[in-house]
Order: C-alpha cells, then sequence, then structure tokens
C-alpha cells in the first residue's frame, strides 16, 4: 500500500525546483502542504489532511538535507574553460570505430583538443573546430549529429573528496539547470567533470559554476 510519504517523494521527484527548494528550506512548508494537497489526494485516491501532509514534507526534509551536499562541501580545486569546440556523433561500428582512432591519433600529433564518449550503439566526439575537416576524412558515414561553438568547461576536484561525497554530480548539473543552460554532453574522469555548452551559454555557466566551487574554498 502506498504511504503519504511515498506518495510526496514521488510528486517531488517529478519536479525539480520542489527538489531545490526542500533542499534548502525555502518553502513555507504549511503554504506548500496547501499547495500540494490537492496533488496528492488524486495520487493517494483518498482525503488527505494538510496537517498530515506537513508533518510528512518536514520528515522529507530533513532526510533531503542528509543526502545532497550543501554549497560549501565543493571542493573543487579549478574551473577552466574553453572556447571553439565541435561535436559529432555517430553510429557505433567496426569503420566508425576504426576512424576514430586514427581521428584520435592526428589530432594528438597536431596537439588538438579531442574528447571521445563512447556507448553501446553511439560513438560520440568533441573536438577543436579548427579540425572538424579532418572529421569527414577519416570516418566512414555522415553523423547522427554535428553542433559547432561549444564550450567546454572542466572542474577538478581533490580526490579525497570528490568520490566518497554522494550527490556532487547532481549538485554541479542542478545549478545550471536552475539557470536554464542546456548541457550539450558531460564527460568524466577519475577527479574531473566537464561540461558542454553552447558558447551563447559559456559565460553564464562559467560564473555559476565559479561561484559554486567558490563557496567552498577560498581561491
Amino acid at each position: 500500500m502506498i504511504t503519504l510519504t511515498d506518495v510526496l517523494r514521488d510528486i517531488i521527484a517529478d519536479n525539480p525546483f520542489l527538489q531545490f527548494g526542500i533542499q534548502k528550506r525555502i518553502f513555507n512548508l504549511s503554504s506548500l502542504s496547501r499547495e500540494l494537497q490537492p496533488q496528492v489526494e488524486i495520487r493517494a485516491k483518498k482525503d488527505v489532511r494538510s496537517s498530515a501532509i506537513l508533518m510528512a514534507l518536514s520528515r522529507l526534509q530533513r532526510a533531503e538535507q542528509k543526502k545532497v551536499p550543501q554549497r560549501e562541501q565543493i571542493h573543487a580545486k579549478s574551473v577552466t574553460i574553453q572556447t571553439g569546440l565541435s561535436i559529432y556523433t555517430f553510429t557505433k561500428t567496426k569503420d566508425v570505430h576504426k576512424g576514430m582512432n586514427m581521428l584520435f591519433i592526428e589530432l594528438q600529433k597536431n596537439n588538438g583538443y579531442i574528447t571521445i564518449c563512447e556507448g553501446t550503439q553511439e560513438i560520440t566526439i568533441l573536438l577543436d573546430s579548427a579540425h572538424a575537416h579532418r572529421v569527414k576524412h577519416f570516418m566512414p558515414q555522415q553523423p547522427k549529429y554535428h553542433q559547432d561553438r561549444l564550450a567546454a568547461l572542466g572542474l577538478s576536484f581533490d580526490e579525497k573528496l570528490y568520490l566518497p561525497t554522494p550527490g556532487m554530480i547532481y549538485l554541479v548539473l542542478q545549478q545550471l539547470m536552475l539557470q536554464s543552460i542546456n548541457l550539450i554532453e558531460v564527460s568524466s574522469t577519475y577527479t574531473e567533470l566537464t561540461l558542454y555548452v553552447a558558447e551563447q551559454d559559456a559565460k553564464l555557466a562559467f560564473e555559476t559554476l565559479y561561484r559554486l566551487i567558490n563557496a567552498g574554498k577560498d581561491f
């Protein structure tokens, strides 16, 4: 049987702004409980008192604060930005894989920027737009997706704090979402997270990330 807490958790999970407000203790929970009451009753399929919703929201708010790191817990060493990038996505085949390897070697010889994201069915390549002509030379098929004028924002974290802290990536992505910045691609390594956005969003994204990491560390 579904509980009131389960219903509220589902409603909050469906709304990023509700998540943010609950985590940051922004809402007046009494007003929020009355606002959510119709949704709760529809999902629970029964009448529910706003006072019961208020109590459940209070418990959820305490739980959510424990799950997600706060801004002051972000310990990034640096944030960098690189513009003038292009992205290409191809259907993953043996020929595409071979072409990707040759392209990687060629860009390494020319000190070019390249990042490769490989999934089960697709391969995405991000590289300097100045080397975009090499993609046509080495890749045996037309890309499924292509976009120019991208920027890469790189965050470097302390290895002792990054992976052991649950929700770190979530908090970074949440800050960009709240600024309505569209993420084109995301890549990561052991202690680095790279976010790719349109160049027109790069300045706002950089300032947002800098404020985020500066809340946890003085530069």
